[in-house]
């Protein structure tokens, strides 16, 4: 049997020049760890591999991946209804 895969929202940040960068992001609920230092993290925009993101927090519920991609197509659909 396939294991259901979940992901849950986390706070990321990465030292960088002149600071910190921070994000958000809906990363695997096995490695939404706080404290975790994420080998690999795809940015989905530029789908650039990104290294050096620590989590900092993650909160719940954890969401299924289905549900994600459903969540993303309604956004972007409202997004080109309503803009400008």
């Amino acid at each position: 049997m396939s294991r259901l895969q979940t992901y849950m929202q986390c706070q990321l940040s990465k030292p960088v020049d002149g600071g910190v960068a921070r994000m958000v992001s809906w990363i695997r609920s096995e490695i939404a760890v706080p404290g975790n230092l994420l080998g690999r993290l795809e940015d989905a925009d530029t789908g650039r591999i990104e290294t050096g993101w620590r989590v900092d927090s993650a909160s719940g519920p954890a969401m299924p991946e289905s549900v994600l991609l459903r969540q993303s197509r309604d956004y972007r659909k409202q997004r080109q209804a309503s803009d400008i």
